[in-house]
């Protein structure tokens, strides 16, 4: 019976061992923060993407929520582009590096507003169709 424990427990300690290393293969790196206008106030629904800085591919997209708040995901390392966009705002491009120890990286972001940023149009055409 000594022979089976100790194979039982070389056993469990080498599944559990794998089981860590293929957690760490795939370790996915959390990207977050604050996005706020020039006063800190907390700017609701803007466009966040995660792009490919080589063939700007989209590898993952959020908007931040009613404080500002967002949160990105990537199992990816290497080279992105961090792009920020909202109507009224200019928008923001910034360079990340992550790498294979990065699990958490927290970037906040203050947006300023775009000047004469209102729409107005040169002529407005209203049609009315009538049927006969």
């Amino acid at each position: 019976m000594g022979r089976r424990k100790e194979k039982a427990i070389k056993l469990s300690t080498l599944i559990v061992t794998l089981f860590i290393a293929l957690n760490f293969s795939y370790a996915q790196t959390k990207i977050s923060g604050v996005i706020t206008d020039i006063n800190k106030t907390p700017l609701y629904s803007v466009n966040i993407l995660l792009k490919d800085s080589i063939d700007s591919s989209i590898l993952d997209y959020s908007h931040s929520e009613t404080f500002g708040k967002y949160v990105l995901k990537t199992t990816q390392k290497g080279t992105f582009n961090l792009f920020f966009s909202s109507l009224g705002f200019e928008s923001k491009t910034i360079a990340i590096t992550i790498d294979k120890t990065q699990t958490d990286i927290k970037i906040d972001i203050i947006f300023l507003f775009l000047a004469n940023c209102s729409v107005q149009p040169d002529s407005i055409i209203l049609e009315s169709l009538h049927n006969s």
